[in-house]
């Protein structure tokens, strides 16, 4: 999370510039490779989840807008520093995605124009969209099991999905909630299990994370929002990073035709 190297960086120029737009990313510091057939065979998945997996890889949406505010507390629960971002995605040639700043705030003070130039440019679609159970790249292992348990969402009958997500050195657990008839999404937790993680100078040694998705009245699943809070420990800094991610105005990605 850009919070994160801004705390590193507390007293230099602020590097919300560089920010990675990690837009369904199951765990901010890991590297996501492009999608291949993952670890986890067909006969490993519960019918109903190789719905939404199969949904999810044929239907990419990328939210044309994510909002994203950031907020680092102290161990003492002290506001540390708070940053409010907002985005543009836009499809842009061969496949890739074109990120243009819309506004960006760090501990209130507008910083949009400082930053505009290292924000903006064009990157790949798997840096934006991240890690995702339902549709693990290559060297990411995902396992899934109905868990008997069912629940509405916004008007739709659902079933949970107990699963574990294998990505690089970090191992996630949580449930998941599809609809009941079509297999896709409407809600998925989890929490990461394979702690203290550390990364760059990083130690995790708390994190969990919700992600809430719509579906549209064309039977499309879309990201609405995630929610991520993680305990941590960087030099110079030690307590807890909250995120919340908005995302609207959603488009269908096509891939570079080779």
């Amino acid at each position: 999370m850009q919070i994160i190297r801004n705390l590193i960086q507390s007293g230099r120029e602020t590097s919300i510039g560089r920010i990675m737009v990690v837009i369904i990313t199951t765990a901010a510091f890991l590297l996501t490779v492009p999608p291949s057939k993952a670890k986890s065979s067909e006969e490993e998945l519960a019918p109903l989840w190789q719905r939404a997996t199969a949904h999810m890889r044929r239907q990419i949406w990328v939210p044309g807008e994510v909002e994203t505010h950031e907020m680092a507390y102290d161990q003492q629960g002290g506001l540390a520093r708070e940053e409010k971002v907002v985005l543009n995605l836009l499809p842009a040639k061969d496949g890739n995605v074109q990120v243009r700043l819309i506004s960006a705030t760090e501990d209130g003070k507008e910083i949009t124009a400082k930053v505009r130039s290292q924000v903006e440019g064009t990157t790949t679609l798997h840096e934006v969209m991240g890690a995702s159970p339902f549709a693990p790249a290559k060297g990411q292992q995902v396992t899934a099991r109905p868990s008997g348990e069912r629940r509405q969402i916004a008007g739709h009958p659902c079933n949970g999905y107990r699963f574990s997500f294998h990505t690089g050195d970090a191992t996630f657990e949580g449930i998941a909630w599809l609809d009941r008839s079509s297999g896709l999404p409407l809600e998925a937790r989890a929490e990461m299990i394979s702690l203290p993680f550390r990364e760059d100078g990083v130690t995790i040694t708390a994190y969990s994370e919700s992600r809430h998705y719509r579906i549209t009245a064309q039977g499309h699943c879309q990201i609405k929002r995630a929610l991520v809070k993680m305990t941590l420990q960087i030099p110079g800094f030690q307590g807890r990073v909250d995120a919340i991610h908005r995302f609207k105005h959603h488009w269908k990605w096509v891939p570079k035709v080779h």
